[in-house]
């Protein structure tokens, strides 16, 4: 009997050790619309473009609540921009460019849904068949969000 009760309080404690584990782990994203942001991988469920106040926004949605990479253009006329531009937050100064340039963006989680502000990086857009292809890598405080996405970026 106690041979029993201790196998079954064994099986309980493993089972429930290894889901844990499971819990934890990142998810493998197969999908080529993806990004990497704090060692998370975020399969790119969604893309919208916004135009607002004389900026054109990108918003890329990753998997869950309040996961994004948002990348802000100057002067860009609600057009989606094409290109490979990096980052100048100085948008007012003669040495931003709109045809080279994004001056600002966030990269936004569940845990902090108000997003920690870019602080460098580079972004390329090309016009595709299929719509857009998108590949980035740009840098917070907190680290660095790298992904592509490949697609239709819709209006917000």
């Amino acid at each position: 009997m106690k041979t029993s009760i201790l196998s079954i309080l064994f099986a309980i404690v493993f089972a429930t050790g290894c889901s844990k584990d499971d819990d934890n782990a990142s998810p493998t994203v197969d999908n080529p619309n993806k990004y990497t942001y704090a060692g998370n991988t975020f399969a790119i469920v969604d893309s919208e473009y916004l135009y607002a106040d004389g900026d054109t926004y990108l918003f890329f949605r990753g998997s869950g609540t309040a996961n994004y990479v948002q990348i802000i253009f100057a002067d860009h006329t609600g057009s989606i921009p094409t290109g490979t531009f990096t980052y100048n937050n100085l948008r007012d100064s003669p040495t931003y460019h709109e045809e080279s340039n994004f001056w600002s963006g966030a990269v936004t989680t569940d845990l902090n849904p108000l997003g920690y502000n870019l602080s460098g990086g580079t972004v390329t857009i090309l016009n595709t068949p299929n719509g857009n292809k998108v590949t980035f890598n740009v840098t917070t405080n907190e680290g660095t969000a790298e992904g592509a996405y490949e697609g239709t970026i819709r209006p917000r």
